[in-house]
């Protein structure tokens, strides 16, 4: 009796560490929303966004050595981005800890589902970079300011249907630096 008991109570628990907090694949979303509350620059120009519920990341990444010098503007087209930039929006069914930006902190929760990322990539638009100078704090002397701004983004996910950012997006802020 004692074991068929420990046994129900397990798999009662493995139930409801299915649902990790009361998220099912109904509140999973089904395409970005672009409704961003956390934004975070690192590195030289890395950049994401997050949503409310940590389910999806914008991430914004140029290589370095894309600036012609420490400070100045580039534009790409987000039809044809060149390599050593990349621009995608990441989808997850549950909250995701484990943002693959800025971030050298693993977080694995024992027993949680699979949460595996659905990964949407620009078709057209523009993407403007204004990297400034280093040098904007003096006690920080490696930062420096950048303005990000993707303008008509279009983006395609696994499915068929593509969708578009309703207005533009632009995050003003520093740069520069690595966690970790």
């Amino acid at each position: 009796m004692r074991r068929t008991l420990i046994i129900v109570l397990m798999a009662f628990l493995f139930i409801l560490s299915g649902t990790r907090g009361g998220a099912n694949e109904q509140d999973a979303p089904s395409a970005p929303r672009f409704d961003y509350v956390d934004m975070v620059g690192c590195g030289d120009v890395f950049f994401h966004a997050v949503n409310g519920t940590q389910t999806e990341i914008l991430r914004i990444e140029i290589d370095p050595t894309r600036f012609r010098s420490t400070a100045s503007r580039q534009v790409f087209n987000l039809a044809a981005l060149p390599a050593g930039v990349a621009v995608d929006v990441t989808l997850y069914r549950y909250p995701e800890s484990n943002r693959p930006n800025c971030y050298d902190l693993r977080l694995t929760e024992v027993g949680a589902p699979p949460n595996p990322p659905e990964v949407w990539r620009p078709l057209s638009g523009q993407l403007e970079v204004e990297r400034g100078s280093k040098g904007v704090r003096p006690d920080e002397p490696w930062l420096f300011s950048a303005r990000i701004r993707l303008l008509a983004a279009q983006f395609r996910g696994p499915g068929p249907s593509d969708i578009k950012m309703p207005k533009p997006f632009v995050w003003q802020g520093l740069v520069g630096w690595m966690a970790g």
